[in-house]
């Protein structure tokens, strides 16, 4: 299974930033319900919040990751990827503008959820997470081996008994700040700068390896300005900063994603869906033939016109925040009645696909090769990133 991709040959392949080791296969953690395992990439005990008291290798090492990567864009353009606004209530500035003049970080938090929430669906809730670890999802320790906190987190249900930080059910998240030092675009070169990139790198990287996601949101708050965002395999958009207590972006922005009526619009990945168990014999089936306790997740995946169920991926390469994000998933096929391996990656359109390769090289019958079952490009909301697009008009932003 390929989506589509617009990456150009050219930077996909370009030299790569410093990435960590690659992971021990003893280094993964037991799986969880929601989560897949990943290894503790380094010694760093520094602890992934927002202030800037000592200096965070973690953060360098994001920031890293993702050089290049980035692309400025507009906050219309930004919001024009969600549903309209239809419905939302008239904004309202006067709390945001007494949070903007806090100067203690930890006070904007709680002001700043209340100010903000009549601007969300009534089953979603903002989380206040800058006390709460991240502590069940193990690819929130993708570039170090301590736990993410940031600051706040926007869920799509009520956290009653959940865990405040969790990055495998969590919609987006959100870091504050106080000084416009720590603003990271249009990619400053200062150390609180980069800091901040590779912070914003790893929250919304948490979130995209452990969810199936086409692409993930997040937005930055530097006093009385924001910055919203757009992940995807391949970079991040950024918008130019606005003044959040004298316009409605931000207000927009809740509302639109948080009522849009398709979760692919959230970003969400839905060509994975969750298997029915009830009466479903396949399903039982699968669980077996698959080796799945009962609390696993289970989900069906559509290839060409051929249903696989699935579970959890067993390869690593998704955890990295830019790139093809290839995982393979061991699946059981109904109709035939035996497991098969899914590959999910996001297709460079400059390259031939895959499984045309491999009929090339059975057509001169060439050996030991995997024979192709079924494969097709997904389409659909965000099954193509832009990228390419950004290149052909302007550069990348060449953040240091």
């Amino acid at each position: 299974m390929a989506n589509n991709d617009t990456i150009p040959a050219a930077r996909f392949y370009a030299k790569p930033a410093k990435r960590p080791r690659s992971p021990s296969p003893k280094a993964p953690e037991p799986p969880q319900s929601h989560t897949i395992p990943v290894a503790n990439r380094s010694n760093s005990q520094a602890i992934h919040t927002s202030g800037h008291h000592f200096r965070k290798e973690v953060y360098v090492q994001a920031a890293e990751e993702m050089q290049g990567k980035y692309s400025m864009i507009s906050v219309d353009t930004l919001l024009d990827y969600l549903p309209d606004k239809t419905g939302m209530p008239d904004p309202a500035y006067d709390t945001l503008k007494e949070v903007a003049q806090k100067t203690n970080e930890t006070e904007m938090y709680e002001p700043f959820i209340l100010a903000m929430t009549p601007y969300i669906a009534k089953e979603w809730t903002f989380i206040n997470t800058s006390n709460h670890f991240d502590q069940t999802s193990p690819a929130a320790k993708y570039f170090t081996g301590s736990d993410i906190k940031p600051d706040i987190g926007l869920y799509s249900s009520i956290r009653e008994g959940k865990p405040f930080t969790d990055s495998s059910e969590a919609e987006l998240f959100g870091e504050f700040k106080l000084s416009p030092l720590d603003d990271p675009f249009p990619c400053k070169e200062s150390a609180a700068a980069r800091d901040t990139r590779g912070q914003i790198a790893l929250y919304i990287n948490a979130i995209q390896s452990t969810q199936e996601r086409t692409r993930v949101f997040s937005f930055l708050i530097v006093a009385n300005m924001c910055r919203l965002f757009c992940h995807s395999r391949a970079g991040t958009e950024y918008t130019k900063a606005f003044d959040h207590t004298k316009k409605s972006f931000l207000h927009q922005f809740f509302w639109r994603l948080s009522h849009a009526k398709k979760a692919s619009f959230q970003g969400h990945d839905t060509t994975l869906k969750r298997a029915s168990t009830r009466m479903n014999p396949d399903a039982a089936a699968a669980r077996k033939a698959l080796q799945l306790s009962l609390d696993a997740p289970l989900y069906t995946v559509t290839v060409a016109d051929k249903i696989f169920y699935v579970s959890r991926p067993f390869t690593f390469a998704h955890l990295f925040p830019v790139g093809r994000g290839t995982r393979c998933y061991s699946a059981y096929d109904p109709v035939e009645e035996r497991v098969v391996i899914i590959k999910d990656t996001w297709r460079d359109l400059a390259y031939e696909p895959e499984h045309k390769v491999y009929e090339k090289l059975h057509s001169h019958k060439v050996r030991y090769i995997p024979q192709v079952v079924a494969a097709a490009d997904v389409n659909g909301i965000f099954q193509m990133t832009s990228v390419g697009q950004w290149t052909e008009a302007k550069p990348l932003s060449p953040c240091p």
